[in-house]
C-alpha cells in the first residue's frame, strides 16, 4: 500500500490490463503502456552495519507526481533492477515489463536482446 492510496488503487491489476492488450489483436505495437507512467524498482545492497543483504521493492510513480511524468508518447512501465555495486557504481538490469510477457508484439524491424547464464 501507497501514501497516498491513489497509487495503489491506480496501479492494482496493472499485470493483468497489460496482458490483456498484448493478447488483443489490436495492431499498435508501440503503444503497448497503455498510458501508464512508472518504475518498478528492485533492488539488493549490503546493510552497512551486518553481512547480509537486504531486498527492496517500490513503485515510482511519475503519473502521480506529474512533475516528474513523461509525455503521453513516452510513458511506460520499467522495471529496473539493481542488483550490485562495484567501486561506488550502481549497475542496473532495465526492460520494459510488457515485452517479457505472454503476446507482446514483434516491432518490424525493432532490436531486441535476450540473455541467459
Amino acid at each position: 500500500m501507497s501514501d497516498p492510496p491513489e497509487i495503489s488503487e491506480i496501479i492494482k491489476g496493472v499485470s493483468d490490463k497489460l496482458l490483456k492488450h498484448n493478447m488483443s489483436n489490436q495492431k499498435h505495437p508501440w503503444d503497448f503502456y497503455q498510458k501508464l507512467d512508472f518504475d518498478i524498482v528492485h533492488e539488493t545492497g549490503e546493510i552497512s552495519h551486518r553481512d547480509s543483504k537486504a531486498t527492496a521493492t517500490f513503485i515510482k510513480p511519475y503519473f502521480y507526481h506529474t512533475e516528474f511524468s513523461r509525455p503521453l508518447d513516452e510513458r511506460r512501465i520499467v522495471f529496473h533492477l539493481r542488483y550490485n555495486t562495484y567501486q561506488g557504481t550502481e549497475w542496473d538490469i532495465s526492460f520494459p515489463v510488457q515485452v517479457v510477457m505472454k503476446g507482446y508484439q514483434l516491432i518490424k524491424d525493432g532490436t531486441s536482446v535476450m540473455a541467459t547464464a
